[in-house]
C-alpha cells in the first residue's frame, strides 16, 4: 500500500484515510487527511463508523452524466 500511495501523492492526488490507515499512510512519511477532517465528525462506536457521510459518499455516488443531482 505504501508504494501505491507514493505513487499517488508523487501525483498530486490528496490521500484521505481513516485511522489506522492513515496512521500507517503518515508513518511511510506520504501526507494523508483522516476522513473527521472533512466530515467535521469523529469517529463513532470505537471505530467502526468512519465514512458515512454526504460529504464522502456524494463524491462516491455523485453521476457525471445525470442532470439531477439532489
Amino acid at each position: 500500500m505504501a508504494d501505491l500511495c507514493k505513487y499517488l501523492d508523487s501525483q498530486g492526488v490528496e490521500i484521505i484515510a481513516t485511522g489506522g490507515t492513515a496512521n500507517l499512510i503518515r508513518d511511510s512519511g506520504i501526507n494523508c487527511l483522516d476522513v473527521n477532517d472533512i466530515t467535521g465528525f469523529p469517529e463513532l462506536f470505537g471505530g467502526r463508523v468512519k465514512s458515512l457521510h454526504p460529504k464522502i459518499f456524494g463524491a462516491l455516488l455523485y453521476s457525471r452524466g445525470n442532470d439531477v443531482q439532489e
